[in-house]
């Protein structure tokens, strides 16, 4: 049974002095990209958390960057960062249950540190496959094994001064971030297509809207990263359209001939998202 989160509070600074710093530089992994953000300005004089960002590769390395932009190089860095993180693949969005097993990451101007739950202290451990880098805050590459991390984590950040005290956290309260480990394209789910108007007139625009999510960790696409096309057909004539995406809507856009009246309208629209696509079909008659 994993215990509440307690150690960590009481013994930061006394586990820096015994860490042992890793180098290296970070290598980037681009797919299953999420960013958690954080609101800016509430850690007073302290490092200040913005966002967090982390991704994986399909030969399970994860990267997670954080932003601490009123920290741009890593030696005006005075304050221990540190990442909590969960590797139970029940874990949920909030802090209960950190203990046996899970890891946690401290980062301060003089390099990064590891430790890991064994009962209710904080142990060394290796983790050959970790590498830190630094800009604009903290970056750490790793392999999920190393970690103990099988599909999904979950994790939080704190900003601690000398004396230990909390000067930020990420995310607010007693709340966590949960992060899914997608090796591969990312599960996608798309919802009901509606149009406006309801049905294609002769000589106007036409619009199909389609609500598309991953259904590995029930999330809208985001905004960036995403590709619409739209096709459709009014009997033989092939029609394209203009696609777009936002707040996690699909959305093509076609210019209905005209003299098209009466004729059959089928439409298709293709969401593709890090080697991932759905389709779907839109009939109509058009008015």
């Amino acid at each position: 049974m994993k215990r509440q989160f307690r150690v960590v509070r009481l013994s930061v600074l006394a586990l820096l002095v015994a860490g042992v710093a890793v180098g290296g530089a970070a290598g980037g992994t681009e797919s299953n990209g999420v960013t958690f953000t954080d609101p800016s300005g509430d850690s007073g004089s302290a490092a200040d958390i913005t966002a967090v960002e982390v991704s994986n590769d399909d030969s399970g390395v994860i990267r997670m960057r954080v932003s601490l932009p009123n920290r741009p190089t890593a030696d005006q860095l005075r304050e221990v960062l540190l990442i909590a993180i969960n590797n139970d693949p029940n874990a949920t969005n909030d802090r209960s249950g950190y203990g046996e097993g899970d890891v946690v990451l401290f980062a301060t101007s003089e390099g990064v540190f590891t430790r890991r739950f064994q009962g209710s202290t904080l142990v060394p451990f290796d983790a050959p496959s970790l590498r830190a880098d630094y800009s604009s805050g903290p970056a750490f590459t790793f392999n999920r094994a190393d970690f103990g991390i099988s599909s999904r984590f979950a994790f939080f950040i704190q900003v601690r001064d000398q004396s230990a005290s909390v000067r930020d956290e990420a995310p607010d309260s007693s709340a966590s971030y949960v992060y899914v480990v997608t090796v591969g394209p990312p599960p996608l789910a798309a919802g009901t297509v509606t149009a406006a108007p309801r049905a294609p007139v002769q000589g106007k625009a036409f619009s199909l809207r389609v609500p598309v999510m991953r259904t590995d960790n029930n999330t809208a696409l985001p905004d960036d990263g995403v590709s619409v096309s739209c096709a459709a057909r009014i009997r033989a004539k092939t029609l394209r359209g203009r696609g777009s995406h936002a707040g996690g809507v699909a959305r093509c856009i076609f210019a209905i001939p005209k003299a098209s009246r009466g004729k059959s309208f089928n439409a298709t629209i293709t969401v593709r998202f890090q080697g991932a696509a759905i389709s779907e079909a839109f009939t109509s008659r058009i008015r």
